[in-house]
């Protein structure tokens, strides 16, 4: 890769069009870097296209991209073992400039960069509380908390965290129609209705630099949503296409440790119970579990198969919630049973008739299946 640097030029002819550079002026005053590395997004700033690596005496540079586009540079320094990092925007005809250190610096040059970093600054004690949270989380976890308390520290706190984060947003975007940083919070995480807030904003700004981001964005997006419906239909084809055909037999070991075939509990409705002590719906569906196991349980079998758990963490959990139906447990890493019956989801459960054949796949914690059992057993 060809590297320009300390080489200022306005403009770079390509194609036979002028296209402004962005020039990057950094000046982070560290002792013995002598090098940096830069990551340019692509116009979502969500992935990098190049790499840059830079000679930079004490973590000072001057560097031009050739990017037509506002870019999202991520500098980085992996020397003295550390690794430190600054986030910046590159604007197609001005000069941004980095001063201060890597933990306390000052970005100058355009508008865009100054309301980045105010922004930042201003919620950086919501992203304070947000590690707290995390830390928080993970020692609950250590000290083997359940799963659904977890979860609901989780949602509770993550809300109030997620309501801070969109006020600010909120706040900035009712404040600053006419701010090319506007359109970028417009189709940012903390905003629900990109185009209700791109509305709001001033035309130049709509029409502005900020323009090929947010259109790349709401591509991207548009293209996301389209796969992930697509992926449903298939879904919802492919469960379709399993009804009335014969449940595929396997063999897993017990909570004694012996193997225990499904087609050795034929004779009766089974269940299989694709389930997970980590998983918050699968623990939260439990009391209902129970709940039609005692009430059908003359005619039906639950056979729970628990996925992605530790064995320990399997039988504690089977334990502690009184889950008095039969179960199994799949190993992690053993995908033979999961693509035997397309799980791709959890929970997700199974009903299978006396004589073996699938009568209806339910993915997820959903009233549909409780309301099939009932029709199946009072009909």
């Amino acid at each position: 890769m060809n590297i320009k640097h300390l080489l200022l030029l306005p403009v770079l002819t390509l194609a036979g069009q002028a296209v402004a550079q962005s020039a990057l002026d950094i000046n982070l005053h560290d002792k013995g870097i002598d090098s940096l590395v830069l990551s340019v997004s692509d116009e979502t700033f969500s992935s990098p296209v190049r790499e840059v690596r830079l000679a930079a005496k004490d973590a000072k540079v001057k560097y031009m991209l050739d990017e037509p586009t506002v870019r999202l540079v991520i500098i980085t320094t992996l020397d003295a073992g550390a690794k430190k990092q600054v986030k910046c925007f590159a604007v197609p005809g001005a000069t941004v400039r980095v001063n201060g250190t890597w933990d306390k610096h000052t970005f100058k040059g355009h508008q865009l960069v100054e309301d980045d970093a105010a922004f930042d600054a201003a919620i950086a004690p919501v992203l304070k509380k947000n590690e707290s949270l995390m830390t928080l989380l993970r020692s609950m976890q250590e000290a083997g908390e359940p799963e659904d308390s977890i979860f609901a520290v989780y949602r509770r706190e993550g809300m109030k965290i997620r309501q801070d984060l969109q006020s600010q947003a909120y706040g900035f975007l009712k404040k600053h129609p006419d701010r090319d940083f506007s359109a970028y919070l417009a189709v940012s995480q903390f905003v629900q209705d990109p185009d209700e807030e791109l509305a709001k904003l001033a035309p130049a700004v709509r029409e502005g630099i900020m323009k090929p981001h947010v259109d790349a964005v709401l591509a991207a997006r548009k293209a996301m949503a389209e796969e992930q419906e697509r992926k449903a239909r298939e879904e919802e084809e492919r469960i379709a296409a399993m009804s009335g055909k014969p449940a595929p037999d396997f063999t897993l070991n017990d909570l004694n440790g012996q193997p225990l075939s499904l087609s050795s509990l034929q004779g009766k409705v089974v269940v299989l119970d694709f389930w997970g002590a980590w998983c918050y719906w699968c623990m939260k569906g439990i009391p209902d579990m129970k709940r039609y196991y005692d009430k059908y349980s003359d005619r039906m079998e639950i056979l729970g198969v628990d996925c992605n758990d530790t064995e320990a963490k399997w039988k504690q959990t089977v334990k502690e919630h009184n889950m008095n139906w039969k179960h199994v447990y799949n190993p992690k890493g053993n995908k033979d049973v999961l693509e035997q019956y397309g799980v791709s989801g959890f929970p997700t459960k199974v009903i299978i008739s006396a004589d073996g054949k699938i009568l209806k796949t339910v993915v997820g914690e959903d009233p549909a299946f409780y309301e099939y059992l009932d029709h199946l057993f009072q009909n």
